[in-house]
């Protein structure tokens, strides 16, 4: 199995298919990925050179934003504080009277 972005992938899935299996890359990503670093898309990943295997993990860590990447709730502002008109389980208080 290659390790990409974190993600163990099956050699006996063509390349393609395989690269679906790092959240992110769906199967146009994964084909664009490949053109994109010269290797046929339909080829094994056990057929893969080493060399091959490194320049698409390279490209894919380097220009997608996949499952490693993604950033922490506080840093994107998705974050709510609790307030005073919602308990810990996120019930309005009026309603639990």
């Amino acid at each position: 199995m290659a390790r990409i972005a974190g993600v163990d992938i099956p050699d006996n899935k063509r390349l393609f298919v395989g690269l679906t299996y790092i959240y992110g890359v769906g199967r146009t990503l994964a084909i664009k990925a490949c053109e994109a670093v010269g290797i046929d898309p339909m080829k094994k990943l056990s057929e893969l050179t080493d060399e091959e295997l490194a320049r698409l993990r390279d490209y894919i860590e380097r220009n997608y934003k996949v499952e490693g990447h993604t950033e922490p709730l506080s840093d994107i502002g998705g974050a709510f504080p609790l307030t005073g008109s919602v308990d810990a389980e996120g019930q309005t208080r009026l309603g639990n009277q």
